[in-house]
């Protein structure tokens, strides 16, 4: 009996643990944010369109942050939108990894909570800070307003519900992200 009793634990914490290896990694710590950032802003130049880069802060570790990810993943006409006219990059934040220095050149948007995101415009070097909480609806997020969001970006003067709403120096050069590390 006393066997029994020691094994369910064991194949409890086997079945947790082999769930967590077969999860997507979303937000990678490893990755260098300016080089991310680099990277979509250079596709957005070679494709020739006139796509924002979304910058989505935050990572595997929230709930929140794991729950947009997933309506987002799982919607089909949400991606189109999305994809329709952004480049997205996903930028880790975490307290193993804060991204602090990356971070600051846009304003500090964790400072807003994460998940947050940050749009850039390839074009004009303005970026704008729209924090999540717009499109939380009870324990998860509303897709209408998301989708709302995705479709109708930049087609307004205010670009929507920004929360900040910055000129940078100069139009964004690729190469320049990943030299001011």
């Amino acid at each position: 009996m006393r066997s029994k009793a020691l094994f369910l634990p064991v194949i409890l914490a086997m079945c947790i643990l082999l769930a967590g290896c077969g999860r997507k990694t979303v937000y990678d710590a490893k990755a260098d944010p300016n080089e991310q950032l680099s990277a979509a802003v250079q596709k957005v130049r070679d494709e020739g369109t006139k796509k924002f880069v979304l910058m989505q802060i935050g990572g595997d570790w929230c709930p929140w942050c794991m729950r947009l990810e997933q309506l987002i993943e799982e919607d089909a006409e949400l991606q189109a939108a999305l994809n329709d006219k952004f480049e997205r990059v996903h930028i880790y934040y975490g307290k193993d990894k804060k991204n602090t220095d990356f971070l600051r050149r846009f304003g500090s948007p964790q400072d807003h909570g994460v998940p947050v995101l940050v749009v850039l415009n390839v074009e004009d070097g303005t970026w704008r800070i729209h924090g999540t909480g717009i499109f939380e609806d009870g324990d998860g997020y509303d897709r209408d307003s998301l989708l709302a969001f995705f479709r109708t970006y930049g087609m307004s003067d205010d670009g929507g519900e920004a929360e900040s709403v910055v000129q940078a120096d100069a139009v964004v050069e690729a190469e320049e992200w990943a030299g001011e590390q």
